[in-house]
Order: C-alpha cells, then sequence, then structure tokens
C-alpha cells in the first residue's frame, strides 16, 4: 500500500512552527539566530557534495535552453503566461504580510509574546491551507482556485479596517490562502 507522507510532514512542520513561534516569544530574535544557523551549516553540506558521474546532456547549450523555457512561458502559451503572472503577483501580495506582521502587531498593540503564538498559528493555517490545496483543485479546477486564492483583498481589508487582536482573524486568512495558492 502507498503511504501519504505530506499529513506527516505538515504535522511535523507545524509542530516546529509553533516551537518558532514559542522562541520568538521568548525573544524575537531566536528564530532568526537559529534559521541563519541552520542555513550555513546547509551551505557548508552542499558545498561538500559532490556530483556523482552521469551521462552529460544531449543539449549542451543551457543558457538557450532557458531561453526556449521563458519564451514558451511568456510569449508562446497565453494561458500559461497568464498562469505565471497571476501566480507571481499571488505570491508577492501573499507574502508581503508575513515581513509586516511584526510592525501591524506593534502598532496594534500586540505584545511579542501574543505576536508569537500568533505567528506559530499562522503558519499552521499555510500547513492546512497546503493540504486542502489538491482536493479544492480537484473540485474547481486550477482557474477556480486560483480566484479563489485572488479574494486576498478582503484579508488585507480586516487587517486594515480591525487592528489588534479581530485582525489576526484576517491575517490567518491571508496565510491559509498562501497556503493553497503555492501547492496550485
Amino acid at each position: 500500500s502507498v503511504v501519504s507522507w505530506k499529513p506527516c510532514v505538515t504535522s511535523v512542520i507545524s509542530f516546529l512552527n509553533i516551537f518558532a513561534g514559542l522562541l520568538y516569544a521568548l525573544n524575537p530574535y531566536y528564530p532568526f539566530i537559529i534559521q541563519a544557523v541552520l542555513t550555513i551549516i546547509n551551505l557548508v553540506i552542499a558545498c561538500l557534495i559532490i556530483e556523482p558521474e552521469r551521462k552529460k546532456s544531449i543539449r549542451k547549450d543551457k543558457f538557450r535552453e532557458a531561453l526556449d523555457m521563458f519564451k514558451m512561458t511568456f510569449i508562446g502559451s497565453k494561458v500559461l503566461r497568464y498562469a505565471t503572472l497571476l501566480f507571481i503577483v499571488l505570491a508577492i501580495a501573499s507574502y508581503l504580510q508575513v515581513w509586516n506582521i511584526q510592525q501591524y502587531a506593534k502598532e496594534s498593540g500586540v505584545s511579542s509574546v501574543a505576536l508569537g503564538v500568533n505567528w506559530a498559528m499562522a503558519n499552521l493555517f499555510v500547513a492546512l491551507g497546503s493540504i486542502f490545496s489538491h482536493r479544492l483543485e480537484t473540485k474547481m479546477g486550477v482557474i477556480k482556485a486560483f480566484f479563489f486564492v485572488s479574494f486576498m483583498s478582503i484579508g488585507y481589508s480586516g487587517l486594515f479596517l480591525l487592528p489588534g487582536a479581530i485582525g489576526f482573524v484576517f491575517y490567518y486568512f491571508l496565510t491559509f490562502e498562501r497556503g493553497i495558492n503555492y501547492p496550485i
């Protein structure tokens, strides 16, 4: 039988996000320090990996290959062009709030402890959105699923109009949409 690892991986990621939120509640710099250290460790490991011998690629001009993919995406296919541009816009829109939420919380009077907990919960909502993204895509189709994700203006409006703890409900909405957007 085939075992799906997605729920297990999502559970581990959710736990780690809650742990990161608790670290943030202790000291706002801890998650970033740990992330920087782990990034350096991963960089060292990546530099030490030796590429195994393999057959040479038939196509030798990698720049030309990349240019052909770019042309196919943005010139050759109207549907692919619009889907790619929509994904880029939605990705930027959904990621902006990740970096702006600290300022939002500060201006709304949310304590750093509460922000840490809310940050962890928001990452849990990203994970939940990722789990449900394929179900949504299967039931609605890709275009309608993207339309659902494009309702981010509701989340941003809620953050703008309802500061403080109530606004975080809309922050969760944005992070859930972010989780839906990336796998689709």
